[in-house]
């Protein structure tokens, strides 16, 4: 084949030569490019979640030019030409080790080396000190899908903000917030309000009267410098999402089912607890964690007094004046010395040395909790997710923190 030199473009043209005479049918261009090379790139591992910044330099780069992780786009691309780079948001992916393949219009070329996703935790914050006992904001990839309804929470744990003055970062609220500094709340859509991020968890830092507070980023730290008006549809009680309220409930004999009228959201392993009177049944109490066994409908399930067990018998057809879905207890957050173990004796390597309490499934990518620790020696640890129900009755590891979780004084 002969060589040309990059950037040369050729007339294309077709013709009919079937006749007594030759004749056009199309034209067109053909443009030869030189291949695109990579000279270095910004990271070569990252979270599962994704959302961190790559950039690809090379040369032969043209506004053309795509980026994949694993045969997925950057997202966001910003292609410079002129500089060479190619710059985007990773996309997210199991954890593993994956191409990173640079594409313009002279073919594809991979990286020498290969992009490691990390089935690590990004863990908020990530030191403490032996007494303290913080709230950890904890991201990953693929938890379990959200527990959290916010739209059947209960009034008295939703607001909406009204307005908020920029001069002085003082939120006003539509109606009675009910909140106090410290506690965590979650916004819903943002309309303005910038910088505040639509679904994104914040503290409130004071709360000067029943219908105004402002809000910080961590407990105790600045309040949000609040540029831009606005509203949001809801400003929710990050410490009440556990309990979603599900309505009145139908038991019934025959198939020991529980129906509500509504679709009620239940998967297996959820928590259901029944509230005011209920009539009939007496196998049935109120006040009582059951644990879904099965989802038969939408809006039915059967129960079991404990996760994983025999089916709750109902001895007569009855209902409950209320119910609601209790705390996400499948998913536990455990601080480990070295790789969790189930099986580790109290003090050996993988044994877990402390739990979370109060876990809450924000989202996929999210979750919250309580790490009450006293005393916990100084130290490195792993923090760990484990699921009850991802092997049977086994925990099962469902993501780890790349990076040591520290216990050390100040």
């Amino acid at each position: 084949m002969v060589s040309v030199p990059a950037g040369t473009t050729y007339n294309v043209c077709v013709y009919d030569t079937g006749g007594s005479a030759a004749t056009v049918l199309t034209t067109g261009t053909y443009k030869v490019y030189s291949p695109p090379t990579i000279t270095d790139v910004s990271a070569t591992s990252g979270p599962a979640q994704g959302g961190n910044t790559l950039t690809v330099t090379g040369t032969n780069i043209t506004a053309a030019a795509r980026v994949t992780v694993g045969g997925t786009a950057l997202e966001n691309a910003v292609v410079n030409a002129a500089a060479g780079t190619v710059t985007g948001t990773v996309p997210a992916r199991a954890a593993g080790s994956t191409n990173i393949v640079l594409t313009t219009e002279g073919g594809p070329v991979t990286y020498g080396t290969q992009y490691t996703y990390y089935d690590g935790l990004d863990i908020t914050p990530s030191t403490m000190t032996p007494t303290e006992s913080p709230i950890l904001d904890i991201f990953g990839q693929g938890f379990r899908d959200a527990t959290v309804d916010f739209a059947n929470l209960a009034p008295a744990s939703v607001t909406t903000i009204a307005s908020a003055d920029p001069s002085t970062e003082v939120i006003t609220t539509a109606g009675a917030h009910g909140f106090t500094a410290g506690d965590r709340v979650r916004l819903g859509t943002v309309t303005g309000l910038t910088p505040l991020v639509s679904n994104a968890t914040y503290w409130v830092l004071t709360a000067p009267s029943g219908t105004t507070l402002t809000l910080g980023t961590a407990p105790g730290g600045t309040a949000v410098d609040i540029t831009l008006t606005g509203t949001t549809t809801g400003l929710y009680d990050v410490d009440n999402m556990t309990r979603v309220q599900l309505g009145a409930a139908t038991f019934t004999t025959t198939t020991n089912v529980v129906s509500w009228s509504g679709a009620h959201g239940l998967a297996v392993g959820d928590v259901v607890v029944f509230t005011g009177t209920i009539t009939t049944t007496t196998s049935i109490d109120a006040d009582t964690e059951y644990y879904v066994l099965t989802v038969p409908s939408s809006t039915s399930v059967t129960l079991s007094p404990v996760k994983g067990g025999s089916v709750q018998t109902i001895d007569a057809t009855g209902g409950s004046a209320g119910s609601y879905r209790g705390a996400d207890n499948r998913t536990h957050v455990l601080l480990a010395l070295g790789a969790y173990d189930e099986t580790a004796a109290l003090g050996t390597a993988g044994a877990p040395v402390a739990e979370c309490t109060g876990v809450q499934v924000i989202s996929d990518n999210e979750l919250i909790c309580s790490l009450v620790t006293p005393n916990l020696r100084s130290g490195s640890y792993q923090v760990f997710l484990v699921d009850d129900l991802k092997a049977g009755t086994t925990r099962a590891t469902i993501a780890s923190s790349a990076s040591a979780f520290t216990s050390a004084a100040y």
